[in-house]
């Protein structure tokens, strides 16, 4: 009996330090697998973080992108309605009444003191031809007259004045064009505020 019981014993305390050595190795598997969770925790949050930073940047920019195509089709389309704008004045002053014609085209040419070359398309010839010429040369000097050139401008209208060596522009067209850099923003802000 002495024999069994130091067996009982033996297997007591063997059975105790291996309790005790599974409860230490549970603890230490705990702990590890509790700082294994925690590490990789951090790490899908890092990753995280960064995978939603590189989505953020990623829509901003094409965002970005959107709005520059957006901004030069709206620019597109205001330099459009803008170049109809001036092309619509362009053909209305191509058909001024003749007294409107007459009354710019006088006020222009009083201005001018010397004499000089009126070179007009074949419309405003018609209007300047005859009686209008003869009054703006009525009381100008001899060498200071006004004559109408033989030669056309097919311009929608108004007139080049050639002095000299100098010519003045003065057609419609290039009034249009000398207003159109003030007045398209003008214009842009009207019709699109």
């Amino acid at each position: 009996m002495a024999f069994e019981k130091i067996e009982a014993a033996v297997l007591s305390e063997a059975k105790a330090k291996a309790e005790a050595l599974l409860a230490r190795v549970r603890g230490e598997a705990g702990r590890s697998l509790a700082a294994a969770r925690e590490r990789f925790r951090g790490e899908h949050e890092a990753r995280l973080a960064a995978f939603k930073a590189q989505l953020a940047e990623e829509r901003a920019r094409k965002l970005s992108a959107l709005r520059g195509a957006e901004g030069i089709g709206l620019l597109r389309l205001k330099n459009e309605i803008v170049e109809r704008v001036f092309g619509m004045a362009t053909e209305r002053l191509g058909r001024l009444p003749r007294e409107e014609v007459l009354a710019a085209l006088g006020r222009r040419l009083a201005d001018h003191g010397g004499g000089g070359e009126i070179l007009a398309n074949a419309r405003e010839r018609g209007f300047i031809d005859g009686p209008f010429l003869a009054a703006l040369n009525k009381d100008r000097a001899p060498g200071d007259k006004l004559s109408l050139s033989p030669e056309t401008d097919e311009r929608c209208g108004g007139i080049v004045l050639r002095a000299g060596k100098v010519e003045h522009d003065w057609t419609w067209e290039t009034a249009l064009a000398d207003m159109k850099g003030d007045l398209t923003s003008r214009i842009a802000e009207e019709l699109f505020g």
